[in-house]
């Protein structure tokens, strides 16, 4: 093979070595944006959760009172329970949505791993069929 043929191979090597890693980066980048909407949405849900919970209270708190009951006993305890629910709901959604999260964020170190070993194995591969 002639100069000017090794070289536009190389040429064309590195090109589609440097086309797959952009690929990669931007599976990577989609990843890791995924990852950042998740934590976005469980924020939203958590901020959710506790205003519902802060309205039953009040709701319940409001009924106690106009019934005249106490806050002592039964009523207290539903507010007590109540307000641990709500505290459980919030922590589960927030270890989901970790969890998603890191899955995304995985799913992008993946995607660039991916990138360098394909672009290696390009260059590689371009390199011995040259000679």
């Amino acid at each position: 093979m002639s100069w000017a043929g090794l070289a536009i191979s190389a040429v064309s090597a590195v090109a589609s070595a440097s086309a797959q890693q952009q690929q990669a980066q931007a599976q990577a980048d989609a990843a890791n944006y995924n990852a950042k909407i998740e934590q976005m949405q469980a924020q939203r849900e958590k901020e959710q959760i506790y205003q519902q919970s802060r309205t039953k209270l009040s709701q319940i708190q409001a009924s106690r009172a106009k019934s005249g009951v106490t806050g002592e006993g039964t009523p207290l305890m539903v507010m007590a329970e109540s307000n641990a629910n709500a505290e459980a709901d919030i922590i589960a959604s927030q270890q989901s949505a970790d969890i998603e999260s890191a899955l995304y964020k995985s799913k992008a170190d993946s995607y660039v791993r991916a990138g360098r070993t394909g672009a290696g194995a390009s260059l590689l591969s371009s390199a011995a069929n040259m000679f």
